[in-house]
């Protein structure tokens, strides 16, 4: 598990939580025999838990990569994106299929 998460057991509080019926009974299918309800719950939120920071960590690495290009590429080293016009024809040409890749070989 996360090291973020204090391991406080010691001094744990005591929470009441309602759930219902079908969600009790998806609870129960995973959950170790001998394992108590509290303990599976515990867990469930700490997975949930770093999955957030997880994905709070990668939203901030993308950010961070995309302000690193942004400015990156100097324009005036591609005419084809001069202006609109020739931005939306360079992209129609990289979509172009290659000539002669859907024919049928010849017997």
């Amino acid at each position: 598990m996360n090291t973020s998460i204090p391991q406080d057991q010691k001094y744990s509080q005591r929470t009441q939580i309602s759930l219902s019926p079908t969600l009790r009974q998806q609870i129960d299918k995973p959950k170790k025999p001998n394992q108590s309800l509290s303990e599976f719950i515990r867990q469930a939120v700490e997975l949930k838990i770093n999955q957030q920071e997880q994905a709070q960590t990668d939203l901030q690495d993308r950010i961070k990569a995309a302000k690193s290009f942004i400015g990156s590429v100097k324009i005036e080293d591609h005419p084809e994106w001069s202006t609109d016009e020739k931005i939306m024809n360079y992209q129609r040409e990289l979509r172009r299929e290659p000539p002669g890749r859907y024919d049928r070989p010849k017997s």
